[in-house]
C-alpha cells in the first residue's frame, strides 16, 4: 500500500514537473519580498532561482493574499504570445506541490523538514499581510492635518520621511484638505509596533466623474507600496501606475491601465481659495474660477500649486507669497559662522592652536640660573669655609687654596633644568587650557551668524513678482 502511495506521489511531481519546461525564472516583486521575510533556507534557495536559466516553465510567480495556501504563475509559453505577460490569467498550485516542483528541476534537493517548515512559514506571512489591512484607516478634516506632521511618523525615512510638507510650518498650507472632507480624505497605515504612528499615507480624492481616486503614496518601506495598491484594488480605488510627482503617469483601475482621456482627474472643490497651498503631486493644476484641481496640464489652469513654502500660486517661482526661503540658511536667518565653521570655537590667539606656551620661568630655554651658585658655577670650599687654608695654614688641599669648588648641583656651569617645565621649554597653554582651541570671538561660541544673503529674516524677495 505505501509503495503505491509513493508511486503516486512521483506520479504527481512528474506531472507538475511537465509544467516546467525551459524558462528563465522570474519572481514578481511582490514575491521576491515575501520571500525575503521568511526565515527558512527553502526561501533563500528560491531567491537564489530569480533571474536564473531553469528547465522550467514557470514564470511571473506571485502569491494572493486571500489563497495564502497557493502559489501563482504564468507559463512562459503563453507569456512569450502577448505583449504584455501580466495581462494573462495566471495558474496557481499549491504552495508545497510548487516547492519541491521548482527545486527539483533547479537540482536542489530539500529536506521534507525543511520544506514542511517554509510552507508553514509562507502561509504565516502572507496571513501576517492580510492582517495589514486592518491597519489601514481613511480619515478627514483636520486629522489630515495630523497624520501629515512629522511628529506621527513611526520613523522619518522614506519618501514619508522626506517629505516636504512634514514640517510644523507647513500646518497652515493643508486647509484645502481639511476644509473639503467630501472631496478629499487621507489613506494611513499605522505601525505595526506603534498604533499611533503611521508607516505610510496617500490622498484619496473624490472626482467629478464619482471615481475615488488614490494619490502619491509616502512610505517609509518600499514593500508597503503593493500593500497600498492591492488595499486600493480591494476597494475599488483608481490608483497612479507609478508613485511619482508626475501628472501624466497613467491612471490605473484593478490592474488596468485607462486611455489616456480617461486618465485625467478633475476635483472641484467646495472650498478652493486660500491665502497658502501646499505642495500637490498629481491635481497640481488649480483653476480658480470653477474651483477645480485637475491633472491635465493642457487645461487653462491659473496656478501651479508647487511652491514647497505655501503661496497662492499666483507666481510660478515663489507659490505667489513674494518671497523666497532663503537657500543659504534655509530659513532659520543664520548661517555657520565663516570663522570658526560652526564649530563655536577657532585656533588659541595665545598658542596658535599648539596647546603649548613658552615656560614663563626659563622663558623658553628649558634651563634657569643655579639656586646653589647663584648661576656662578662655584660655591665655598666646605673643607676650608672659602679660606683657601686649613687648621695649620696650609693650602687646602680640597680647593687647592682658592677657596671655591665647583658646584655640584648644575656641575659648574651655573644653570640647571627648569622644575617648572622640566627642561621641555614650554608649558600647557593658560590661555586654551592645552586646547589649542578658544572660543570663537565672532559669535561668541554659538557656531551661527546672521545670514549675510536674507539679513537675518530668514527669506530673500522673489525676482519675478518684486
Amino acid at each position: 500500500m505505501n509503495n503505491k502511495i509513493s508511486k503516486y506521489d512521483e506520479f504527481l511531481l512528474e506531472k507538475d514537473m511537465m509544467l516546467l519546461l525551459e524558462a528563465t525564472i522570474v519572481l514578481d516583486d511582490k514575491f521576491y519580498d515575501l520571500l525575503k521575510k521568511i526565515n527558512s533556507p527553502v526561501a533563500s534557495e528560491l531567491l537564489k532561482l530569480d533571474g536564473e536559466e531553469v528547465d522550467t516553465n514557470y514564470n511571473y510567480i506571485s502569491y494572493d493574499v486571500d489563497k495564502e495556501d497557493k502559489v501563482f504563475f504564468t507559463p512562459d509559453d503563453k507569456a512569450k504570445k502577448v505583449e504584455d505577460p501580466k495581462t494573462i490569467k495566471k495558474s496557481d498550485m499549491n504552495v508545497g506541490r510548487f516547492v519541491r516542483a521548482i527545486l527539483t528541476k533547479a537540482g536542489i534537493e530539500v529536506k521534507p523538514k525543511d520544506l514542511e517548515d517554509f510552507v508553514s512559514k509562507y502561509k504565516a506571512t502572507i496571513l501576517v499581510e492580510k492582517e495589514a489591512f486592518t491597519r489601514f484607516e481613511i480619515v478627514k478634516g483636520d486629522d489630515i492635518k495630523k497624520w501629515y506632521h512629522v511628529d506621527n511618523y513611526y520613523k522619518e525615512l522614506g519618501t514619508l520621511g522626506s517629505s516636504c510638507m512634514r514640517y510644523a510650518k507647513c500646518q497652515e498650507y493643508l486647509s484645502i484638505y481639511s476644509e473639503n472632507p467630501d472631496r478629499v480624505s487621507l489613506i494611513i497605515l499605522k505601525s505595526a509596533d506603534d498604533p499611533d504612528k503611521i508607516t505610510a499615507r496617500a490622498l484619496l480624492w473624490l472626482d467629478d466623474k464619482g471615481r475615488k481616486f488614490m494619490d502619491r503614496v509616502y512610505i517609509i518601506n518600499s514593500a508597503d507600496i503593493e500593500l497600498f495598491l492591492d488595499f486600493a484594488k480591494e476597494n475599488g480605488f483608481y490608483y497612479k501606475k507609478n508613485q511619482t510627482f508626475h501628472t501624466g503617469d497613467p491612471i490605473m483601475f484593478n490592474g488596468e491601465e485607462l486611455e489616456r482621456d480617461d486618465s485625467w482627474v478633475y476635483v472641484t472643490l467646495e472650498n478652493s481659495n486660500f491665502d497658502d497651498y501646499p505642495y500637490m503631486d498629481s491635481l497640481k493644476y488649480l483653476i480658480r474660477e470653477d474651483g477645480k484641481l485637475t491633472t491635465n496640464y493642457n487645461s487653462s489652469y491659473d496656478a501651479e500649486l508647487t511652491s514647497t513654502d505655501g503661496g497662492d500660486g499666483s507666481c510660478e517661482n515663489c507659490g505667489g507669497r513674494g518671497s523666497f526661503e532663503c537657500e543659504e540658511c534655509g530659513g532659520s536667518g543664520e548661517r555657520s559662522c565663516y570663522r570658526c565653521d560652526g564649530d563655536g570655537e577657532q585656533e588659541c590667539s595665545e598658542c596658535e592652536g599648539d596647546g603649548t606656551e613658552n615656560c614663563p620661568k626659563c622663558d623658553g630655554d628649558g634651563e634657569v640660573e643655579c639656586n646653589t651658585c647663584d648661576g656662578y658655577g662655584e660655591v665655598d670650599c666646605e673643607t676650608c669655609n672659602g679660606d683657601g687654608t686649613d687648621e695649620e695654614g696650609e693650602e687646602c688641599s680640597d680647593c687647592e687654596g682658592k677657596g671655591k669648588v665647583s658646584c655640584d648641583d648644575c656641575h659648574g656651569d651655573g644653570r640647571s633644568t627648569c622644575d617648572k617645565c622640566d627642561g621641555e621649554c614650554t608649558v600647557e597653554c593658560t590661555e586654551c587650557g592645552g586646547r589649542g582651541l578658544e572660543e570663537c570671538g565672532r559669535c561668541d561660541g554659538d557656531g551661527t551668524s546672521e545670514c549675510d544673503e536674507c539679513g537675518g529674516s530668514g527669506r530673500v524677495d522673489c525676482y519675478e513678482c518684486n
